[in-house]
């Protein structure tokens, strides 16, 4: 990653793998790729597209659209690996989801996002109420803990 305003965060990231996973699934040199976005308007440079697939340059919505066009995969294919089941999506820093919830939720569906409870999250680190409160349970047990604890401050009106 860089910093600065171009720094990709951690959805940016799965969605750079997935683009090059798909982009080298069909074959597609860089060069093709960029001509082929020129072609429907969408022109982006093969260093652009070099810099997208390391991680250093961010996709907007157009880019991600066009992408997915070119790519001729759903837009969801291209942020959400398919094979993704219940391993951690980052949807923000602070909001980890199981991925195929994700899609899921992507694709429109009328599902609630479980939060994936990780002991090494922010919700439960040291220092913390939370942290200082379970740190001594079973790591299933602490899991369970967070589940609703994350539920509950979603839930929370203020």
């Amino acid at each position: 990653m860089v910093s600065g305003d171009a720094r990709v965060g951690p959805a940016g990231e799965v969605l750079a793998v997935n683009i090059h996973r798909v982009r080298t699934a069909r074959r597609l040199g860089l060069a093709e790729l960029s001509r082929s976005l020129t072609k429907i308007g969408r022109p982006i440079p093969e260093l652009g597209l070099r810099r997208i697939e390391r991680g250093e340059r961010r996709v907007d919505v157009e880019d991600l659209l066009a992408l997915s066009y070119v790519l001729k995969v759903a837009v969801v294919d291209l942020m959400v690996d398919k094979d993704a089941t219940d391993e951690p999506y980052p949807i923000t820093l602070k909001r980890r989801y199981e991925s195929n919830s994700v899609r899921e939720w992507i694709r429109g569906s009328d599902i609630r996002l479980e939060a994936v409870q990780d002991p090494d999250s922010i919700f439960a680190s040291p220092g913390t109420m939370l942290f200082d409160a379970i740190q001594w349970m079973p790591t299933e047990r602490r899991k369970e803990v967070m589940r609703r604890w994350l539920n509950e401050e979603e839930q929370d009106p203020s």
